[in-house]
C-alpha cells in the first residue's frame, strides 16, 4: 500500500475533472525506490475524480501471491493498482502526518472490536489481603512518588522516589506494570507485538496499547493507585548501589510535573507554588498542601544532588553524549492540526538527564538480572562500536581544521568534544560524529557468544529496555522476562540454602514458566521491534520536518498581507558530511540537516558538482562572478566539512511529501540577506 500524488505531467490529469475508465493515470509513491504506479479509471472512486490532483490517495498495487505485482501497464514500465482511499487534500498537516505513517508502514487505524474487548472492562485495587496473596509489596506508604515527564505526555510509564537515610540514600524506580494487564498471548498482546512501538509525531501519537491501557489503568497518573514494577536500591553518598529489591508493587503517584517545573526546583527559581496537584490527592493525602510542596521540593532537590554524582561517575567510566536539539513547536490549538504559530530548539537541560540517570540504572541493573538468569535469551540492547576507519577519517577530517580528537575509547571521544562545547562548530562537529556510530539494536542474548553484547555509547557491558512498556514492546517482554528471573533466583536461594547449590532450576515448574522463550523467539521479537523503532523514528523526523514546512509556508502566506514579513527565510549552515553524490549542511538555528545532491535541480550552481578526493570537497561552479558577464571565468568555490555557508529555505515536494530545501547563496551573495528564521508569526 502506498501513499501518492498524482504525477505532475502534460496529459496525464483528468480533463475538466472527468476521470476516464478504461484508461491509466500515473501516480508518484511516496517510496523513493517505487516506480509510477499505474491506476485506471476505473479503479478511482468517483468521489475523487474532480480534485485528484489535490488529494493525497492511497493506493494497493496489485501482487501476485509472492508479493510480486501482479500486473504491468506501458510495456511493463508501471506496476498496476487501485485507489483504496484518500488521505485528505494534500498539504494539510493531517493528511500529510497520515502518509508519513503509511508510507513507513506503520499502522494508523483504530483497534479493533477484539482488541478493544481483551482489555479489563474495569479495574478495581485489591484489598490489602488480597495485594499479600498476589505477592504485590505496597508501597503507597512506604514511597513519596513522583513524575516527570513532558507537559503534554498522557502516558506515564515512569515514577521516581527518593529518600535520604543514614548511610546515603533509598531511591525507588517505579515502572507500569503494563504485564498485568497484558497477559501474553492475548489480542492486546498479539497486536502490541505488531505494532511493537508508539510512533510520536508532532500533533499527535500513534499509540502500541490501546487508550483504556496506557492512559487510564497502566498510566501512573497522579492521585491515583497503581500497579508497578518497582526497583528499590539503597546506595551510598557517592551512588553505589549497597542493596537492591525488584519486584511487582501498588505505589501512588503524589505530585505529576513538567521538565519545567522540576528545572526550576533545580535552579531554585520555584518554591513549589506552581506545582499542581490532583484534587483527590488533596483531599486524601496526610499531609497538607504546603508539606507536599515541601516534600516534592526535598525530593527533586535529592534527586540532583544523586543524579549529579551518578552521571559524573558514568562519564568518568566512558559514556559518550551526542544529544542534538530538535525542533518544538507552539500553536493556537494542537488539536486543530494547523500550521504552528512559532518555534524554537528543545534541548537537553538538568531535569531531563537527572530523570535519565535513574532510568540507565533500572535499565542496566534489570539487564544484568535476566543475563544471570536467563543468559541464552535474555531480550538485550546492543550498541556496537563505530567503524575504526571512520572514526579516523573523522579524527583526520577534524584535524585539518584545528579540532583535535581522541577517538580510541568512548570516554576518550566524549571528552574531547566536550573540550569544544563552547566552540561555535560544536553542534556540527557532534552531528559529525553521530554520522560515525552504529545504530543501537535489540538482540538476544544467545545471538553470538563470541561478539560482546556490551553496550559502546552508555559505556556498559549489559543494558536493556525496561522502563517505557506502555510504548515499547521490548520493555514489556523485559517485564515478563524479569519475572521468571526473580523466580528463578529464589529458586537457586532456596537450593543453595538446602546444600544443594549445584540442583538444576526445572523452568516448567515456576508459576512464571509462560515468561520462558527460547533465542530463537527472543530473536523474532528482538528484529520485530528494530524494525518498527526505525520506522517510528523516520516518521517523527519527517513529522518535525513537515511541521517546518508548514510553518515556512505560512510565513510566505503571511508576507502577502504583512508586508514586513519577509516571505524568504535565510539561515547560515556548515557542510557536515560529504559522500559520493551528495553533501549534507547542518544549520543549528533550526536544528535540522539537508542532504543536497551533486545534480541538484533546485541549487543555483552550474551543471553538476565535483567531488575533489584529494581535499574531500565538493567543488562548486557559480558561474561569472556578481557583475561579470557571460564569457568572464567561472568562480569556482571548494566546499569542505565546516565551511560555512549562508542558505535560502524553501518547500519543495520529494516523491509527493513536503520536503525542506536549503537552496546556497552564491559567495558572493552570503553577506546580502537577513540570516535568522522568524521565530514567531
Amino acid at each position: 500500500v502506498h501513499p501518492a500524488r498524482l504525477l505532475d505531467q502534460p496529459g496525464n490529469a483528468p480533463t475538466n475533472g472527468v476521470v476516464q475508465a478504461n484508461r491509466f493515470y500515473k501516480f508518484r509513491s511516496y517510496d523513493k525506490s517505487f516506480p509510477f504506479i499505474a491506476v485506471f479509471g476505473a479503479d478511482i472512486p468517483p468521489p475523487l475524480h474532480e480534485k485528484l490532483a489535490d488529494v493525497l490517495p492511497l493506493i494497493e498495487v496489485l501482487v501476485d501471491k509472492n508479493g510480486a505485482p501482479e500486473q504491468w501497464v506501458d510495456n511493463h514500465r508501471f506496476p498496476r493498482g487501485k485507489v483504496l482511499m484518500s488521505l485528505g487534500m494534500g498539504g494539510t498537516a493531517e493528511s500529510e502526518t497520515r502518509a508519513i505513517a503509511a508510507s513507513n508502514n506503520i499502522k494508523d487505524a483504530p483497534f479493533t472490536e477484539e482488541v478493544e474487548d481483551a482489555v479489563f472492562k474495569e479495574f478495581i485495587i485489591p484489598s490489602s489481603d488480597r495485594l499479600k496473596e498476589l505477592g504485590r509489596r505496597d508501597l503507597r506508604d512506604e514511597e513519596f512518588v513522583c513524575t516527570i515527564d513532558p507537559a503534554t505526555a498522557r502516558d506515564l510509564d515512569d515514577a521516581i522516589s527518593i529518600t535520604k537515610t543514614s548511610g546515603g540514600y533509598r531511591v525507588g524506580v517505579h515502572i507500569a506494570d503494563v504485564s498485568y494487564f497484558v497477559p501474553l498471548g492475548n489480542p492486546v498482546d498479539l497486536e502490541a507485538r505488531d505494532r511493537c512501538t508508539s510512533t510520536y509525531f508532532v500533533e499527535r501519537v500513534i499509540p502500541m496499547l490501546p487508550h483504556k491501557l496506557c492512559e487510564d489503568y497502566c498510566s501512573l497518573n497522579a492521585g491515583e493507585d497503581k500497579f508497578a514494577f518497582s526497583c528499590i536500591f539503597q546506595m551510598d553518598n557517592n551512588g553505589v548501589i549497597t542493596s537492591e529489591w525488584f519486584g511487582q508493587s501498588i505505589i501512588r503517584n503524589r505530585c505529576r510535573m513538567a521538565y519545567e517545573d522540576a528545572q526550576n526546583i533545580i535552579e531554585g527559581n520555584l518554591t513549589g507554588d506552581s506545582l499542581v496537584f490532583h484534587e483527590e490527592e488533596l483531599k486524601t493525602s496526610p499531609w497538607p498542601k504546603e508539606e507536599l510542596t515541601k516534600k516534592v521540593v526535598s525530593s527533586v532537590t535529592m534527586m540532583f544532588e544523586l543524579a549529579s554524582k551518578m552521571r559524573a561517575a558514568r562519564y568518568e567510566a566512558g559514556c559518550l553524549s551526542l544529544n542534538k536539539s530538535k525542533l518544538k513547536f507552539r500553536f493556537d490549538d494542537i488539536n486543530a492540526r494547523v500550521a504552528p504559530i512559532g518555534f524554537g530548539l528543545d534541548g537537553i537541560h538538568e531535569a531531563n538527564w537527572m530523570v535519565e540517570q535513574f532510568m540507565l540504572l533500572a535499565n542496566i541493573r534489570v539487564a544484568e538480572k535476566i543475563v544471570e538468569f536467563l543468559p541464552q535469551s535474555a531480550l538485550l540492547r546492543k550498541h556496537d562500536s563505530p567503524d575504526v576507519k571512520k572514526l579516523r577519517a573523522f579524527k583526520d577530517a577534524a584535524a585539518k581544521h584545528g579540532i583535535k580528537l581522541s577517538v580510541k575509547t568512548s570516554k576518550g571521544l566524549n571528552d574531547s568534544l566536550a573540550k569544544y562545547s563552547n566552540d561555535p562548530r560544536s553542534d556540527s562537529l557532534r552531528l559529525m560524529a553521530t554520522y560515525n556510530m552504529m545504530l543501537a539494536k535489540y538482540i538476544s542474548s544467545g545471538e553470538d557468544e563470541t561478539n560482546p553484547v556490551d553496550h559502546y555509547a552508555l559505556a556498559t557491558p549489559c543494558y536493556t529496555h525496561f522502563t517505557s512498556p506502555i510504548r515499547r514492546y521490548a520493555d514489556l517482554m523485559v517485564h515478563r522476562q524479569l519475572l521468571l528471573a526473580l523466580e528463578i533466583e529464589q529458586q537457586v536461594k532456596r537450593n543453595a540454602n538446602n546444600n544443594n547449590a549445584n540442583a538444576t532450576v526445572d523452568v516448567s515448574l515456576m508459576k512464571n514458566k509462560q515468561y520462558y522463550f527460547t533465542h530463537y523467539e527472543v530473536s523474532d521479537i528482538a528484529d520485530r521491534c528494530n524494525q518498527q523503532k526505525e520506522r517510528a523514528r523516520k516518521c517523527s523526523d519527517a513529522s518535525l520536518k513537515l511541521f517546518f514546512c508548514l510553518y515556512l509556508e505560512a510565513i510566505r502566506i503571511k508576507s502577502h498581507v504583512d508586508k514586513s514579513i519577509f516571505p524568504t527565510q535565510w539561515v547560515s549552515a556548515e557542510v557536515v558530511r560529504i559522500k559520493d553524490g551528495s553533501f549534507t549542511i547542518y544549520a543549528s538555528e533550526i536544528g535540522s540537516d539537508c542532504e543536497i545532491a551533486f545534480n541538484s535541480r533546485n541549487q543555483h550552481w552550474r551543471g553538476e558538482c565535483k567531488f575533489d578526493k584529494d581535499s574531500n570537497s565538493v567543488i562548486l561552479n557559480w558561474g561569472p562572478g556578481q557583475g561579470q558577464g557571460e564569457g568572464s571565468e567561472d568562480q569556482e568555490e571548494a566546499v569542505g566539512l565546516f565551511h560555512r555557508v549562508t542558505a535560502s529555505l524553501l518547500v519543495t515536494r520529494d516523491q509527493g511529501l513536503m520536503k525542506l530545501d536549503m537552496i546556497l547563496d552564491a559567495p558572493w551573495n552570503r553577506d546580502r540577506f537577513p540570516v535568522g528564521v522568524r521565530k514567531v508569526l
